[in-house]
């Protein structure tokens, strides 16, 4: 027999005698009794899993007594009044049933009392459950795409601790499905389900269980809960076995946006009694929060927020579900930060990043994050909007990175002492390995140590640097180039001077080549130049064109994209746009991407879009989107343009392959962005 702390209680009030002359001469009396049924309350779908067809509240009430000399009675009544003649006057023990509609015994309780004409008022307390029922749920999670499902499952009692439950379960995997099956103690439950696959949580939630005697409460999941009488004139039975909770989760729409706080609140409007009120809330299946309200974030992602709300009354048990969705559909492009990390910083699983003086960034094809410092690289896979780290490969003076997504090779360049080496990256293991590194000094062809960054052909398989001879026997500026595969480099260097120029590049700085692998392109701030070439068909290069700043304070290019047939260079005072003259010899500015002065540190264009993104320093450090017409970027007039990055002023930034992700970069900190949910 079990006990919970919701009662039920009854007042047993003797009447008054109905002749004085034989109240005690004849010890006998008449009983009236009174009493105040529970309250009716309406039915939810979200009820806790109960038998079928079973009301939870108690409806009918038998009480039995049996008093001296053998004498007894029994009533079974719903109504308010009841008569009970010829009482015997002595102990009396009293024994009071409640049940259901279905008359199914939802709990019971005694009291023994002395009867007299003064003394004739008791309480009955209803605080008893007995016997036992069974459970039976069936979960489904409708993809049996997910392997290594496993299914854990937590039961509460009310009043009670928590337990893992580790038997009575079975999985289906190839059907998606799972089934719980027990018998336990009648009573009421919390019922905690997490499921996982590969040992990560896919999902979760929590309902509220109510077992009855020799009855089978069962359900389908799909994983993505007195009054006193005025005058002492017969028995009055209260009771607190109560209805379940129900209420509403408010203060969350339909959709949020990721890595952003918001305020959610359980409203109660029944249930539960007058006792105050134990809220637990449940995010895919974790608790997060005790109380009325639960504040929050999340990642990318459907979820399901659950509440547990329950009360001292027995019984009274409830939970609701809001399945919402995480999404930053709704900025139309514009970036939102999902996670910043800084040096020193771990991921989930302990493991530290390599973000000391991070030189640049790259999304393979994957969609894993390869990140360049001074301590090497470090190949970051993305789950959940956060970074973790599954490589790390030691190198040193990595300036740049360079990535043919078709062949998953990676190239990195050191600008300082000129070696430019080459990884073969395996996304089934996150791991890299090394198939060719080149020096100076170690080829038939020699180049200097002060060199470019590397750009690569994906489609022809070549990779092309500049370097700049200042003396020696053949002083000026030369392009090295090659073929490389997923076995190395494959053919001899090939050093050429840059055919056609008038005079040398001072000073080379960033390199760039078109989407077709057709034209080069490489800046020179030192004297605010950039200059053109065409790649042959035989891979000899020459010269196209040449533009020279002729404003002496405008300082750059600092760095240059190809969008079709024009340029976007990145001037002292934002983003210029550059096209060929009509004789095609030269680069004129064909238009200013805004008419203000703005700090622009970095860009990345998504040619199959048409749009890209700019990095804005300055008094107001933030990402802006931008569009491109007729192959020159514009402002977004998209009114959450641009997001803000407080006095984060990044220096580098890149874009995912699969565009839904983007990550700036500077000095010891990392963001990570999101500018879609793919």
């Amino acid at each position: 027999m079990r006990k919970f702390t919701m009662l039920i209680f009854g007042l047993v009030i003797l009447a008054t005698i109905l002749l004085a002359g034989c109240e005690e001469s004849s010890n006998t009396t008449t009983l009236k009794l009174r009493f105040l049924p529970v309250e009716a309350r309406s039915s939810s779908t979200r009820d806790p899993v109960s038998p079928d067809g079973q009301g939870l509240s108690i409806t009918s009430y038998i009480i039995t007594g049996r008093g001296p000399n053998d004498k007894s009675f029994t009533i079974t009544t719903s109504s308010a009044q009841a008569e009970i003649n010829g009482l015997v006057i002595g102990t009396w023990q009293i024994d009071v049933v409640g049940m259901n509609q279905q008359e199914t015994i939802l709990a019971t309780g005694s009291a023994s009392h002395h009867l007299t004409t003064k003394d004739n008022a008791v309480e009955v307390f209803l605080d008893e459950y007995e016997g036992e029922g069974a459970v039976a749920i069936d979960f489904t999670w409708g993809d049996p795409e997910f392997t290594s499902i496993s299914l854990d499952l937590e039961l509460r009692p009310q009043g009670g601790e928590q337990f893992d439950v580790y038997e009575g379960k079975t999985i289906d995997t190839a059907n998606a499905s799972a089934r719980y099956e027990a018998v336990l103690q009648t009573g009421s439950y919390d019922l905690i389900f997490t499921l996982y696959s590969a040992n990560i949580k896919i999902g979760g939630g929590v309902v509220a269980l109510r077992i009855l005697d020799g009855m089978t409460s069962s359900r389908t999941i799909s994983i993505i809960v007195d009054k006193v009488t005025p005058e002492a004139t017969g028995l009055q039975i209260i009771s607190r076995v109560a209805d379940p909770v129900v209420g509403e989760i408010q203060g969350i729409s339909n959709e949020i946006l990721p890595n952003e706080m918001v305020t959610a609140r359980f409203v109660h409007s029944g249930g539960g009694g007058s006792t105050p009120l134990c809220v637990d809330w449940y995010l895919d299946g974790s608790n997060i929060a005790t109380g009325e309200t639960a504040e929050f974030s999340t990642f990318t992602g459907p979820h399901r927020l659950d509440v547990v709300a329950q009360t001292d009354s027995l019984g009274s048990v409830g939970s609701e579900t809001f399945p919402f969705r995480a999404t930053v559909d709704p900025l139309r492009g514009v970036p939102r930060t999902v996670e910043i990390i800084v040096d020193g910083e771990t991921d989930m699983f302990n493991t530290p990043y390599w973000l000391t003086g991070v030189t640049d960034t790259a999304f393979l094809r994957d969609g894993s994050l390869l990140i360049a410092s001074s301590q090497g690289l470090q190949v970051c896979q993305i789950e959940k909007d956060q970074l973790i780290v599954k490589e790390s490969f030691i190198a040193s003076d990595i300036s740049d990175i360079a990535v043919d997504t078709l062949d998953d090779i990676i190239c990195t360049t050191a600008r300082s002492t000129g070696k430019v080496e080459f990884f073969q990256y395996n996304p089934a293991e996150y791991s890299l390995s090394k198939i060719a590194s080149l020096k100076p000094t170690s080829g038939t062809y020699v180049w200097t140590e002060d060199i470019t960054n590397v750009v690569l052909d994906t489609i022809a398989n070549r990779f092309y640097f500049v370097d700049y001879v200042v003396d020696g026997e053949w002083p000026g500026s030369y392009i090295n180039q090659s073929a490389y595969g997923p076995g190395g480099v494959t053919e001899t260097m090939r050093r050429n001077p840059l055919q056609g120029m008038d005079s040398t590049i001072p000073k080379p700085d960033k390199l760039i080549i078109n989407e077709s692998g057709t034209k080069l392109a490489v800046s020179s701030p030192a004297v605010r130049s950039f200059y053109s070439f065409i790649i042959n068909t035989n891979y000899s290069i020459w010269e196209d064109a040449v533009y020279q700043e002729e404003k002496e304070n405008l300082q750059g290019p600092f760095e240059m994209a190809y969008t079709g047939e024009r340029i976007q260079s990145i001037m002292g005072d934002g983003i210029h746009i550059y096209s060929h003259s009509a004789d095609n010899n030269s680069w004129i500015e064909s238009g200013k991407a805004r008419n203000t002065d703005d700090v622009v540190t970095s860009m990345v264009f998504d040619p199959i879009d048409q749009v890209g993104w700019a990095v804005h320093g300055g008094i107001a450090p933030s990402v802006y989107l931008l569009g491109l017409i007729n192959e020159s970027s514009v402002y977004s007039l998209n009114e959450h343009n641009p997001m803000d990055c407080g006095s984060y002023v990044a220096s580098d930034i890149s874009l995912s392959p699969k565009g839904n992700f983007l990550s700036i970069s500077m000095s010891n900190e990392l963001r990570l962005l999101r500018i879609s949910d793919g």
